[in-house]
C-alpha cells in the first residue's frame, strides 16, 4: 500500500473549503455573540441562562440543521442523498466527537468563571499546538514547514481577539480547566472528526449526527449542572420565557454552524486536522469587519467595544498575522514540503 501525496487542485480545495467554514463560522460568532448580549439575558443568575442557551441552541439546532442540510447538503458534497440513518459502529466517531464538544463547552464556561477574560482567547487556542504534536508524531506533517505559519496564526488569533490590554489573573485550576479539559477534549473530538470523516459517510450526515451527539450531551449536562446548583426551577422558567424570543435568532444562528460544521468536515476528509484546524483560524480577521459594521448601524449591537485605538491597531495587525501564515502555509502545499494523506489508501498492483 502507498500513500499519495495531494496534487495542487486538491489542497486549494482544502484551502477553499476551510475559508468557506471560516467565514460561516465567523457569521456564527456574531450571531452567538448577539444572542447571548442581547437576547438570553438572565442577569441574577447568568451561568443559568448559559445552560439554557445550550440546550435551546441543542435542539432548535438539530431541527434546523436537518431541513438546511437537506436543502443545500448536495451543494456542500455531491455525496450527498439526503439525511438518512446509519450503523451506530459507523456513527461512533461523530457520537464521541459531539459529546467531547459538549465536555469541551463545560470546561469552557466552567474554566471562564475562574480567569480573565482577556486570556481566556489565549488558552482556547492550545488545542491547535496538540494537534500539530499529534500530526507530527504521526508522521502526517513536517514540523519544519508548519512552524512559523501555525506561531503567526496563534499569535494572530489572541491579538485579533483582544479586549484591552490591562493584567489579566488566572488560577492554576483554571489554567488547568482549559490546557487540559477544554483543550483536551477539543483536540480529541477534531482527531475523531478526521477519522469518522474518512468513513464512508458523507459530510454533512457526518456534521448532522456529530451534532445529534452534541445536544444530547448538552442537554444532559444541562440538566445535571443545574440539579447539582440547585437550580432547576430556574432553568425550567428561564427555558420557557427565552424559548420564543431567542427561537428565530438560534435558527439563523444554527443556518451558519450547518455551513460551517459541514464545510470544515469535508476539509478533514482530506486534510490533516492540524493543518485545518489552523485555516479555520481565518474567521477571527473576517468577524472583524462584521463586528464593526454591526456596531456602526446598531451602537452595541454586540456589547460594548474596546474604546482604544491601540487595541484596535493590535487587532488589525492580529488578522494581518493570520492571513500572513495562512498565505505561508498554503506555499508551503504547494512547494510539497509538508505530505497530506488523502482520505483513502491506495493498493499497491
Amino acid at each position: 500500500m502507498k500513500i499519495l501525496r495531494m496534487n495542487q487542485f486538491v489542497v486549494s480545495q482544502v484551502f477553499c473549503l476551510c475559508f468557506i467554514s471560516g467565514f460561516f463560522a465567523a457569521l456564527q460568532s456574531a450571531t452567538d455573540n448577539l444572542i447571548v448580549k442581547q437576547v438570553i439575558v438572565f442577569p441574577a443568575d447568568p451561568f443559568t441562562a448559559v445552560l439554557v442557551y445550550l440546550v435551546l441552541g441543542s435542539w432548535i439546532g438539530v431541527v434546523t440543521q436537518f431541513f438546511t442540510s437537506n436543502f443545500f447538503g448536495s451543494r456542500i458534497s455531491p455525496d450527498f442523498a439526503g439525511i438518512k440513518s446509519f450503523k451506530f459502529g459507523e456513527l461512533r466517531f461523530a457520537f464521541v466527537s459531539g459529546l467531547l464538544s459538549a465536555v469541551a463547552t463545560m470546561f469552557f464556561i466552567w474554566g471562564s468563571q475562574l480567569v480573565d477574560p482577556t486570556v481566556v482567547v489565549v488558552l482556547t487556542n492550545a488545542y491547535i499546538l496538540y494537534l500539530l504534536f499529534y500530526d507530527t508524531a504521526m508522521g502526517n506533517v513536517k514540523m519544519s514547514s508548519l512552524c512559523w505559519p501555525s506561531l503567526f496564526i496563534i499569535i494572530g488569533s489572541v491579538l485579533a481577539s483582544l479586549k484591552d490590554l490591562t493584567g489579566f489573573e488566572t488560577t492554576l485550576l483554571g489554567l488547568a480547566i482549559f490546557l487540559l479539559g477544554q483543550n483536551g477534549a477539543n483536540a480529541v473530538s477534531k482527531i475523531l472528526d478526521q477519522r469518522g470523516a474518512r468513513k464512508a459517510i458523507d459530510p454533512v450526515n457526518y456534521a448532522f449526527w456529530r451534532f445529534i451527539g452534541l445536544a444530547t450531551s448538552a442537554t444532559c449536562l444541562a440538566i445535571g449542572l443545574s440539579v447539582i446548583r440547585g437550580r432547576t426551577t430556574d432553568f425550567w422558567d428561564t427555558f420557557a420565557s427565552f424559548l420564543l424570543p431567542a427561537f428565530p435568532y438560534i435558527i439563523v444562528l444554527m443556518i451558519f454552524v450547518t455551513f460551517a460544521n459541514a464545510y470544515e468536515i469535508a476539509a478533514r476528509k482530506v486534510g490533516q486536522t492540524s493543518i485545518v484546524s489552523m485555516l479555520v483560524t481565518i474567521k477571527v480577521a473576517v468577524i472583524l469587519p462584521i463586528t464593526l459594521a454591526g456596531d456602526a448601524i446598531i451602537p452595541n449591537l454586540f456589547g460594548e467595544l474596546p474604546s482604544s485605538t491601540l487595541v484596535w491597531m493590535l487587532r488589525i495587525v492580529g488578522a494581518g498575522f493570520v492571513i500572513w501564515g495562512i498565505i505561508k502555509l498554503y506555499a508551503n502545499h504547494l512547494r510539497a514540503e509538508t505530505t497530506l494523506k488523502p482520505a483513502i489508501p491506495v493498493m499497491d498492483e
